[in-house]
């Protein structure tokens, strides 16, 4: 959100809000809808998303209402947000995921005079998400106390959501033997605390091109241009929920607020309910 109100305010430079008019907040949507954009590489961009754009719009609605209260004149709200296609999680098999671990090299940075560990912190980490379900940032903020090795399971510290900010609570998660394995790998490249989402997302996109070579090769096309680290938790929600067919048990095991985010994923995981009656259906009309 800062960074979107530093766009706003390289916008607009010095001009007192009062003089700002929806139509002009209008226009810049739209230029941001169409227009090509260069990024701070000085690289040629396609125009931002709608969602993008309403991601700025809604961050200078809030400065309004942070700054004048909720019920004063903002000309923001006379703007209308960008029309979002509505496009289902991005979760990638398993199998690709796997690929896409074994890709990663065994790189892993060491303070000058210490002895390089094998491994991948980067593949370790992602793994973890792979098989807990955890974000970037529950992984960050993850600390050996919170894991029980003899029972196994995590505690997930709560993270702060919102445009109140507000911490959510933490809760005790129970993981599986592959989430067991992926921690103790975790834990001894030394993982815990704080990395760089950029770094991590560099090396998945090597990663991603060097599956798509291998597949290439054995004469399968495969897209794993838009593949980013944010998917290995959506990929552990809809296989949860494919596998289960239970909303209530994959939302609390996300650790999602509302049932109306675990439902995207409902609607990207083949229900086995569905899968059972459509065989039950064939089986019936072949009889006839």
């Amino acid at each position: 959100r800062r960074q979107h109100i530093e766009e706003w305010t390289a916008i607009f430079g010095n001009r007192r809000r009062s003089s700002i008019r929806p139509h002009e907040i209008r226009a810049q949507r739209d230029r941001w809808l169409t227009e090509p954009r260069t990024d701070a590489q000085g690289r040629r961009r396609p125009p931002y998303a709608p969602g993008s754009v309403n991601k700025r719009l809604r961050a200078l609605s809030n400065l309004w209402r942070v700054l004048d209260g909720r019920h004063a004149p903002n000309p923001v709200r006379e703007v209308p947000e960008a029309d979002e296609i509505e496009s289902e999680p991005r979760a990638l098999p398993y199998p690709v995921i796997k690929a896409l671990l074994e890709a990663m090299p065994d790189i892993t940075r060491t303070q000058k005079g210490c002895t390089r560990t094998a491994g991948s912190r980067t593949r370790a980490r992602l793994a973890v998400m792979a098989w807990t379900g955890l974000a970037q940032v529950q992984v960050a903020r993850l600390r050996p106390e919170d894991i029980d090795w003899n029972q196994p399971s995590i505690w997930v510290r709560g993270r702060r959501k919102g445009a109140a900010g507000s911490e959510r609570r933490g809760h005790r998660k129970p993981i599986t033997a592959q989430a067991v394995a992926a921690l103790r790998q975790f834990n001894a490249l030394n993982c815990w605390g704080p990395f760089s989402a950029a770094a991590m997302r560099r090396s998945l996109r090597r990663a991603c091109r060097k599956v798509e070579d291998q597949f290439r090769r054995e004469g399968i096309t495969i897209n794993l241009n838009r593949v980013r680290p944010y998917d290995f938790r959506h990929s552990y929600a809809t296989a949860l929920l494919a596998a289960t067919g239970d909303l209530q048990t994959t939302q609390r095991l996300m650790l999602h607020q509302s049932a109306s985010t675990t439902e995207r994923y409902a609607r990207a995981a083949v229900d086995p309910m569905l899968v059972a009656a459509l065989e039950q259906f064939t089986k019936h009309v072949t009889k006839s």
